[in-house]
């Protein structure tokens, strides 16, 4: 849809490169022992870009500023959601795993 808007599409695809990596950050956080770590290198990773983009041209673009929110939103929602025992048994209901008693 924006592949002619050449700032755009870029932006738009960096953020969805940055989106798919949130697996990754939290599975290799989970290995080596803790997830909150990984979650701060991904917050500063999205906020530098917000950061980067505001001191080189003196303003975010509205493309920045919604993917930088949603991003954002989506690492607080996880971790929401992740906590809430109602929410963990909706998963395993709706994927029908078997909890091991």
């Amino acid at each position: 849809l924006f592949r002619k808007h050449g700032d755009t599409h870029k932006r738009l695809i960096l953020f969805a490169s940055i989106a798919v990596y949130i697996p990754v950050a939290f599975r290799t956080a989970a290995l080596l022992g803790d997830r909150k770590y990984a979650s701060i290198v991904y917050l500063l990773l999205i906020l530098t870009i917000a950061f980067w983009e505001m001191r080189t041209h003196r303003k975010i673009s509205l493309t920045t500023g919604l993917c930088t929110f949603s991003l954002i939103a989506m690492v607080i929602l996880t971790f929401v959601l992740a906590n809430n025992p109602s929410f963990t048994l909706f998963v395993y209901e709706l994927f029908e795993v078997r909890i091991k008693e």
